[in-house]
């Protein structure tokens, strides 16, 4: 990522994504197991769980200062909006934008948001588009939800979206692979090894 926040225009089809760092949500969880685990020298060298918190929480309130800002300039038919974490900040941001840009009279844009962090493929929003806030989470086969899959997204010339989310074409169950039934059995057969060796 160029910054902590940042947003690029792709002006042949008038596309504008606006990227989010919101780590400030996750703070506890950084490294997975926070400050006790897996950022324990992170947050010795920043000087505890609250410094890390308050400089990451600064970086998401900047951050949605410049979606507010990228709203009301915006001239692009669709934006895209994409930052880590699901829940109701993907639909937050969405309903964020468009209240900016009524805020000003600004031309109506098409707005997606889409995020991860939960390992799955859904459509947590309005299916009228396909899905316009989308948990696309389900592709770097870690398991942890139900799908495995990406988001295809279909730009329209009038500045609309189509999306392909829920389908078999874009996404299948996590229990569909049997990788997954290979890796446990051979995990374990290292174990068994180990403990002969032993």
């Amino acid at each position: 990522m160029p910054d902590y926040y940042y947003n690029y225009v792709v002006p042949g089809v008038d596309l504008e994504v606006i990227a989010l760092d919101t780590n400030g949500l996750d703070a506890g969880g950084l490294g997975g197991d926070g400050c006790g685990g897996g950022a324990s020298l992170t947050c010795q060298v920043c000087g505890g769980l609250g410094n890390i918190q308050s400089f990451l929480s600064g970086r998401k309130s900047a951050g949605e200062s410049f979606l507010d800002e990228r709203a009301r300039a915006s001239t692009a038919k669709t934006a895209l909006i994409m930052q880590h974490y699901d829940g109701t900040t993907g639909r937050d941001y969405k309903n964020r934008f468009e209240s900016a840009q009524q805020a000003v009279g600004n031309q109506k844009t098409a707005i997606l948001s889409a995020y991860g962090h939960a390992h799955d493929q859904q459509c947590q929003g309005s299916g009228a588009n396909g899905c316009d806030v989308i948990l696309t989470g389900g592709g770097g086969g870690w398991r942890g939800g139900d799908y495995f899959g990406f988001t295809a997204v279909h730009l329209k010339d009038d500045g609309g979206f189509e999306t392909v989310l829920e389908t078999s074409e874009v996404r299948f169950p996590q229990g569909a692979c049997s990788y997954l039934e290979h890796e446990h059995e051979s995990n374990a057969t290292r174990s068994e090894f180990s403990e002969m060796l032993v």
